[in-house]
């Protein structure tokens, strides 16, 4: 009887959560649905080290740690509904600003590149924009809609007067060189739709990078968060 009693037992595990201090009791909530029973709140604002502080998330120092006592048992459903609910906050609903400029003179390059290569074989547009279009929108059921907003917006602000003015000139030259003028109007002027397609793609792709790093991160942290010793609660 005694042996069923401790069987019985579920070993319990403290999670510790770092979040906006804004968002404290929606991450309570959630905890609370997994039989937590105890919380521990407090505001993360310290004197530890930046390197320490970077390591725990408070660079900011307005956060939240929350501390959770919760069922062994009950920690990896607890944070795959963390994660699934307050997944898109997790970079604080921002898309860095250099990554969007890097990703856009990637989209516009590649273009031009595809651009050139079409010109040097002589092949049809619709190779490329068919397929490259069919990507965006597939890619669009699987990234963030900020993400997808942002491609689409990029797209038909790359096709704008630096292409007319810049780019398509630089096509219409290596054309007339490489497959004289009566090639210019079926080979050159394609360069205008790769890149409205191009930035599209290269944006989407970031998106989806995205998503793929933090779920690969988020399986990182819960697999430090279940283990077998109790002595051991957070591994680094």
């Amino acid at each position: 009887m005694k042996k069923t009693k401790e069987n019985n037992l579920k070993k319990l595990k403290l999670l510790i959560t770092i979040m906006p201090h804004n968002k404290r009791s929606l991450f309570m909530n959630i905890i609370e649905q997994y039989d937590c029973n105890y919380h521990l709140s407090f505001q993360g604002m310290g004197v530890a080290t930046n390197e320490i502080k970077d390591m725990l998330g408070l660079k900011d120092t307005h956060r939240d740690v929350l501390f959770s006592i919760i069922r062994e048992d009950k920690v990896k459903d607890c944070l795959l509904e963390i994660e699934d609910k307050v997944g898109l906050y997790k970079s604080g609903g921002i898309v860095k600003k250099h990554v969007m400029l890097i990703g856009l003179m990637i989209g516009v390059a590649l273009s031009l590149v595809l651009s050139i290569i079409r010109i040097i074989y002589h092949f049809d547009i619709m190779y490329y924009l068919v397929p490259g279009f069919l990507i965006c929108l597939l890619l669009s059921f699987f990234v963030p809609k900020v993400y997808v907003a942002i491609a689409f917006d990029s797209g038909g602000v790359a096709a704008g007067a630096m292409t007319s003015s810049f780019m398509l000139p630089l096509a219409i030259g290596v054309c007339v060189v490489l497959q004289g003028e009566s090639q210019v109007l079926t080979d050159a002027f394609g360069i205008v739709a790769m890149v409205a397609l191009t930035p599209i793609m290269v944006i989407e792709l970031i998106g989806l990078i995205a998503i793929i790093r933090d779920k690969l991160i988020m399986k990182k942290q819960v697999s430090n968060m279940i283990l077998e010793e109790d002595e051991v609660i957070i591994k680094f």
